[in-house]
């Protein structure tokens, strides 16, 4: 692993660590109570992103190695990001806490199995590309689950405390996650950066895929009866996915740099484009 996949990483540890400090137990359980929104937000990400996410790379140009890249990005829900989002314009942030949470733990399973597919799908017998389970299961659980139970326990013990270093601790994993996308993006770090061309190629896609996924969640929450409190979140979870999970499942665990591409530019476009389309639904949707 070389250096820029160790900070890379450590980055989405403290990250996890800042989520699990913001989880407060009894909002946590009372929602577990009532679960439907919780569910149906998580239903969203594991079943209406990838789909949403294959219907779009299968009409789509592009090559198979950048379809594949779309499939893992869409096997890694809920960025952290969506928390804020849903903050910023006044959806239910406990819920979105909730399910980024959850999705958190639902993506050992995601990551599992569509990113396999995809790879057989796509390449058939004619290209091996082995996708160690083990080694990615024991890893997600070691960067992910294990930083946001420790925050979460911190929370629970001494919320003083917790309250005093979340902001930090998420500020300092988020400015090494953007420092490490600058670098990868720009410099290419170990690999070549993406050239001008493939960015052209592939940037229409990656903000189609955003707008589009997140105006359908926004809207079927809606047909079927959610609050547009809760349908603003779901549409934040929903348009903010986990880059950092994807570019490490990419270069760290598959080495396969050309597969991180779409994930890269997502990271990249993302938090502007989701912004953009969450302000349109709240200031001119009903």
């Amino acid at each position: 692993m070389n250096p820029l996949d160790i900070i890379l990483s450590s980055s989405l540890f403290l990250i996890m660590i800042g989520l699990g400090l913001s989880i407060k137990f009894d909002e946590f359980i009372k929602e577990l109570k009532r679960p439907k929104e919780l569910l149906f937000g998580v239903g969203l990400q594991l079943f209406l992103f990838p789909l949403i996410t294959l219907i779009i790379v299968l009409l789509s140009p592009l090559n198979d190695l950048w379809k594949v890249g779309f499939i893992i990005l869409a096997a890694c829900p809920s960025g952290v990001l969506s928390n804020l989002l849903t903050a910023i314009f006044k959806g239910k942030t406990a819920l979105s806490i909730e399910v980024t949470v959850v999705n958190s733990f639902i993506s050992l399973i995601s990551l599992s199995i569509y990113p396999a597919i995809a790879i057989k799908y796509f390449f058939g017998d004619c290209v091996e590309i082995a996708l160690p389970l083990f080694q990615l299961i024991s890893y997600l659980l070691l960067i992910t689950i294990l930083p946001a139970i420790i925050g979460a326990v911190i929370r629970h013990k001494n919320p003083e405390l917790a309250k005093k270093i979340h902001k930090r601790v998420r500020q300092v994993g988020t400015f090494l996650f953007l420092v490490i996308v600058f670098i990868k993006f720009f410099i290419g770090g170990g690999n070549d950066p993406i050239p001008l061309n493939h960015i052209k190629s592939l940037t229409p896609w990656v903000i189609l895929l955003n707008i589009v996924v997140m105006l359908i969640g926004y809207f079927l929450s809606r047909l079927l009866g959610w609050s547009k409190k809760a349908s603003i979140t779901f549409s934040s979870e929903l348009g903010i996915q986990n880059t950092t999970f994807a570019l490490i499942i990419t270069e760290t665990i598959l080495k396969q740099h050309l597969f991180g591409a779409p994930a890269l530019l997502y990271a990249i476009t993302s938090l502007p484009v989701s912004w953009a389309v969450n302000y349109i639904l709240t200031k001119y949707v009903k």
